[in-house]
């Protein structure tokens, strides 16, 4: 995972290697992080990245897809086995359930995901949270960011003070994207 100027967790940008970086203090074993990811698997993308910081982790959607088998048991095996924490939210939501609550355009069964996950930041005092990003590739993906986002301003109202990354799930490793390399 790298670290862009714009807050974005990402597998692009120029590198950085100085030890001084602000990205790097962000590594110390004492910052609470947290990510919000859409279905399980997502936390693939970043798996060094989490054995670096152990973070808190919420999955919205059990991973079932169209075939109503879940993934989320092996999602937690993999998150518990580098030190990360499964969060209060994780797995709650099927797949179905997800898109037919978009296609119904009911935003009613996402709302308790919102504010369980701004409930933990606060109560776990988190320091930095990386969502999904919102690609247009997914619509659970985008989801799932603007329910990070929108939880993390939750927080912030209630005192938090958090820094904000996002994960790109689909983007190309070798992009272009302006940004600060974190190489892990």
């Amino acid at each position: 995972g790298f670290v862009n100027a714009c807050g974005k967790l990402a597998h692009h940008s120029r590198t950085s290697s100085t030890m001084c970086d602000p990205v790097y203090q962000l590594l110390d074993a004492n910052v609470r992080w947290f990510l919000v990811l859409a279905h399980p698997g997502h936390e693939l993308r970043a798996y060094h990245f989490l054995e670096r910081v152990s973070p808190f982790v919420a999955v919205m959607t059990d991973g079932s897809g169209s075939n109503g088998t879940p993934r989320v048991d092996d999602s937690r095996a993999v998150i518990e086995r580098v030190g990360g924490r499964p969060a209060p939210v994780f797995g709650v939501m099927s797949d179905r359930d997800a898109y037919a609550a978009l296609m119904a355009a009911d935003a009613r069964p996402f709302l308790p995901l919102l504010t369980t996950i701004a409930d933990s930041l606060a109560r776990a005092r988190v320091q930095v949270v990386v969502i999904d990003a919102a690609e247009g590739y997914n619509p659970v993906h985008d989801v799932c960011h603007w329910i990070g986002r929108s939880a993390v301003a939750i927080a912030r109202r209630l005192g938090a003070e958090i820094e904000l990354f996002e994960l790109d799930l689909v983007s190309h490793p070798d992009g272009t994207a302006e940004g600060v390399r974190l190489v892990l």
